[in-house]
């Protein structure tokens, strides 16, 4: 009897040695330091093209799918520019699919929480696998709807009665006192279970091996906002249950986070503080132009006071001083402002305009240069009207900032060929625009 019962004994030990070690295994960081040099992980390599593309398909899944709430927010679509989106999408998926990826969409809704607005169903982004490479991609789409405006503007005061982002704050990893972005903290939790469900789906099913997995999450503009949400619940709520309760992306680091062009989802330092120690600086890459208005305006600020101060800081930058409101004829003044060629040229840099907001963001800047992005920007030479021919002139110099090129219609479309995938190459130039001399140096910095 007393044999049974150390054989048990030993038994637990053993169990328990196991389960630890399981919880400490730990992958290579995304990005790390090499004789002073920038190290970006081999395995991003190897699916950075596969990624951007997914990124892309996740506006062509959502627009295709949900036709209707497209064309609520952009009227001068065509049904023929519809179809494009559906054919594309098509075509990605079976190029994905090719190369061994699966597609799994999730809903949600967008919209939610305003008091005087509507909620909309919503696609809100789709988990890419890949079993042999035991790779897990969670994508999000960007603003698409006139309901993606509301999330992206929504503010405290607006919320509905039944509404409370208090609690929606701490259920997402962060404390009471930490500021997230109001709008993207509903519209990322009305959708967590949706995830969670498809997640955990897929795993019991056997399609991933948890004890091995790499995840990336990623997205572009609002997408990119969710995807900063998305990242550290994962790592702080999602994984946890099924690598031990002290499991620490920070040191294990198998969340990466991939936010493009990214609104600032953080309204305080604590919330950035926490987020990135969650995940680790280490895992989390903000690729945008150093121009882009959307990176610049703060979480807690509405849409009339971001075009007015934006507008106020183009003036400044141009020696115009129109542009000042928010109605048609001053956007469309701001736009030819950005024409100008002091708008380039002036020594506008993304370190200096910091005195007109404040800045909370998130992970390593892997910027690129807005004066050569904008010589490579796409667009149709053809418009159908004299008004799309002025949307095209007023927005030509500001689209490529937010790595969009102009249709013929006039409006702005997601381009993933203007992105630089070669992060060693965009980071250096962000530690020129920053002045960090040392890789070590530039890993512990935040331009915040």
């Amino acid at each position: 009897m007393k044999f049974i019962n150390y054989f048990r004994l030993l038994m637990s030990i053993f169990f328990i040695y196991c389960v630890n070690s399981s919880q400490v295994t730990a992958n290579e960081p995304w990005i790390s330091c090499a004789s002073d040099k920038i190290q970006v992980d081999p395995e991003f390599e190897e699916n950075k093209e596969k990624i951007i593309k997914m990124v892309l398909l996740s506006y062509h899944m959502v627009n295709c799918n949900l036709l209707e709430t497209s064309r609520l927010w952009d009227k001068i679509a065509t049904e023929q520019e519809f179809d494009s989106w559906c054919k594309e999408k098509i075509e990605i998926q079976n190029d994905l699919n090719e190369y061994g990826w699966e597609f799994h969409v999730f809903g949600g809704y967008s919209g939610i929480g305003h008091k005087n607005e509507e909620k909309e169903i919503d696609l809100p982004g789709f988990i890419a696998i890949h079993k042999i490479k035991n790779i897990v991609v969670i994508v999000f789409h960007g603003s698409r709807s006139e309901s993606d405006w509301v999330t992206n503007f929504l503010r405290p005061e607006e919320l509905d009665e039944n509404e409370s982002i208090e609690n929606v704050t701490e259920k997402l990893g962060f404390s009471k006192d930490a500021y997230i972005h109001t709008g993207y903290a509903l519209k990322y939790y009305h959708m967590k279970q949706s995830l969670y469900t498809m997640l955990k789906f897929l795993i019991k099913k056997g399609d991933l091996d948890i004890d091995d997995l790499t995840w990336y999450v990623t997205g572009h503009s609002q997408g990119a906002g969710l995807a900063s949400l998305a990242m550290v619940d994962i790592a702080n709520n999602f994984l946890p249950q099924y690598e031990g309760a002290n499991f620490l992306n920070s040191e294990a680091n198998k969340v990466r986070g991939w936010v493009i062009s990214p609104p600032q989802v953080c309204g305080n330092i604590l919330c950035v503080e926490e987020a990135e120690a969650i995940m680790g600086r280490q895992n989390i890459v903000r690729s945008q132009v150093n121009l882009d208005p959307v990176t610049m305006v703060p979480a807690h600020v509405s849409s009339d006071k971001a075009t007015k101060v934006y507008a106020k800081l183009i003036n400044k930058k141009t020696n115009n001083s129109w542009a000042i409101g928010n109605d048609f004829t001053s956007q469309a003044m701001m736009g030819l402002s950005m024409l100008t060629k002091d708008w380039l040229n002036s020594g506008v840099k993304y370190k200096g305009v910091k005195g007109s907001f404040d800045y909370y963001t998130l992970g390593l800047p892997a910027f690129q240069d807005a004066k050569k992005i904008i010589k490579t920007t796409k667009h149709s030479q053809q418009q159908s009207n004299f008004y799309q021919l002025f949307k095209k002139i007023m927005y030509t110099n500001l689209a490529p900032y937010h790595f969009c090129s102009i249709s013929k219609q006039g409006g702005w479309w997601f381009d993933s060929d203007l992105i630089e995938l070669d992060l060693t190459k965009s980071m250096k130039y962000s530690m020129k625009i920053f002045n960090q001399n040392s890789c070590e140096d530039f890993l512990k910095f935040n331009n915040r």
